[in-house]
């Protein structure tokens, strides 16, 4: 319960997570096809995933029940900055912003 209540304000990052969502969507398209021009050359993009622990196996039933963290790589994927901003005392910055 300790540790819970020491992390719990690395996990609560509300306000950037609407910032970097707003951002990556803001000109999404859904009728868009990753490729580098009008008709050839698809663009590849590897997806996989990693088993961080398996939580539950129940081989009678067939049913596995794991942790699991996805892995997405691209050779064209757009970026964006954030502006850089004062963190005020109570409030924690997520692990992959900088300050």
């Amino acid at each position: 319960m300790v540790v819970l209540l020491i992390f719990w304000p690395l996990v609560l990052c509300g306000p950037m997570e609407k910032l970097i969502i707003s951002k990556v969507m803001s000109n999404y398209s859904n009728l868009v096809r990753p490729v580098k021009n009008d008709l050839t050359d698809a663009v590849v993009i590897n997806l996989g995933i990693d088993v961080q622990q398996l939580v539950d196996i129940n081989e009678k039933d067939q049913f596995m029940q794991a942790n699991l963290w996805l892995r997405f790589v691209s050779e064209y994927i757009a970026t964006f900055c954030i502006k850089r901003r004062k963190v005020l005392h109570n409030e924690r910055p997520c692990f992959h912003q900088k300050i």
